[in-house]
């Protein structure tokens, strides 16, 4: 028994299948019926290293149930299905970006534009030039506690899965040193004797 787990666009399905029913021509079949799929689409699966790998072959079917690893509940197949992305279609994508610091927090987000995410294309996020993380929705982001202060620079690049580089877009925002808080002051005021103790009161004066 193999248990197959597709993602598709943001729907993820899962159903079981008999080993030695499955070959390469039923895989797909039972992947247009799922998805109602029409057009051209690639299928990838994850390998035990978590690496994509393109299955477009019986061939490459076989190799990828031989290297799953084997349970008593049955072996997880994870697959991957995009939408091929037509040269000839009319595509502008663009990708707009948000920074909103609140206190501590830095909350940077983006949107993309005239692309699918993810079934087209993928978003990498950097902040001050260093990776942030990769998005597959067409409308993601981060937040950030206790970023130093001073100017800070927040970069989107939409990247096809041909790994073409389809837009990007780059925000410069800055995050401002908090002001420190005030401690309210303790003064000594107004003694009073009992019984030849002397008891004094605590009054809190605001700065």
């Amino acid at each position: 028994m193999v248990v197959l787990k597709v993602h598709y666009n943001e729907t993820v399905k899962r159903f079981n299948v008999v080993d030695s029913s499955l070959n390469y021509e039923v895989l797909c079949e039972i992947l247009r019926e799922l998805f109602n799929l029409r057009g051209d689409y690639n299928i990838r699966y994850t390998d035990d290293e978590g690496d994509l790998i393109s299955l477009s072959s019986e061939e490459e079917l076989v190799y990828a149930l031989e290297d799953l690893p084997r349970s008593a509940s049955g072996s997880i197949l994870r697959l991957r299905v995009t939408d091929v992305l037509s040269s000839s279609a009319p595509v502008n994508p663009a990708v707009e970006l948000f920074a909103d610091v609140d206190g501590n927090t830095t909350r940077l987000s983006f949107k993309a534009f005239g692309v699918d995410l993810p079934s087209q294309a993928y978003a990498i996020m950097t902040v001050n030039g260093k990776f942030a993380g990769r998005v597959e929705v067409a409308h993601g982001g981060l937040a950030i506690v206790d970023l130093a202060a001073g100017q800070h620079l927040y970069q989107v690049s939409v990247v096809s899965h041909d790994d073409v580089l389809l837009c990007e877009s780059s925000l410069n925002f800055a995050v401002e040193l908090a002001a420190p808080v005030k401690k309210p002051a303790a003064s000594l005021s107004n003694p009073e004797v009992h019984s030849n103790k002397v008891v004094v009161k605590l009054t809190v004066e605001e700065n």
